[in-house]
């Protein structure tokens, strides 16, 4: 193969002009296959007998590039799957953000119930005070009419207590 320049000159100065427009395209040829070349690697494989033996049956008589079409199939494959789990991922998150929305409400209702249990318990304890209120006032008034009571009987023991009230005066 021609590298250099001078290895260029060289095969020119050879060949007549005609030649010499099928050289040049042929080293531009090989110069695109050595640039093709340039972006392969090479690498080896140890691959089964019965595979080989499959690939020959299936038409790929070049193991290279049988190589190389089963590798592309891996990668197309795995972006596949990642495709496919990127895509599960964007549905948990969606139904991530409905159940959190679902919540939102919740823990709303929830605010708004335990605001009226506030104050319900608020009306309750005022009605509870009132009430203690209302059974001091009833003690109070019991313990005044029983005061009233001792009086009256007291003031009737003063009085003589062996004397009775003609039944007609009644006033």
């Amino acid at each position: 193969m021609l590298h250099t320049p001078f290895d260029i000159f060289i095969f020119m100065v050879g060949n007549s002009v005609e030649n010499q427009e099928e050289s040049i395209e042929n080293l531009l040829d090989v110069s695109k296959n050595q640039k093709d070349s340039l972006l392969q690697t090479k690498c080896s494989a140890l691959i089964p007998n019965e595979i080989l033996e499959k690939l020959k049956e299936a038409g790929y008589e070049n193991r290279a590039e049988a190589i190389r079409l089963g590798l592309e199939c891996l990668l197309q494959e795995s972006q596949k799957n990642q495709k496919e789990s990127q895509k599960n991922q964007e549905e948990s998150i969606e139904k991530l953000k409905e159940s959190n929305g679902n919540l939102r409400e919740s823990v709303s209702t929830l605010k708004a119930q335990n605001s009226e249990l506030e104050k319900h318990n608020i009306t309750l304890k005022e009605e509870l005070d009132k009430a203690h209120q209302d059974k001091d006032e009833l003690r109070n008034l019991y313990d005044n009419y029983m005061r009233q009571m001792q009086t009256l009987i007291q003031q009737k023991a003063i009085k003589a207590p062996g004397e009775k009230k003609i039944w007609w005066k009644f006033w």
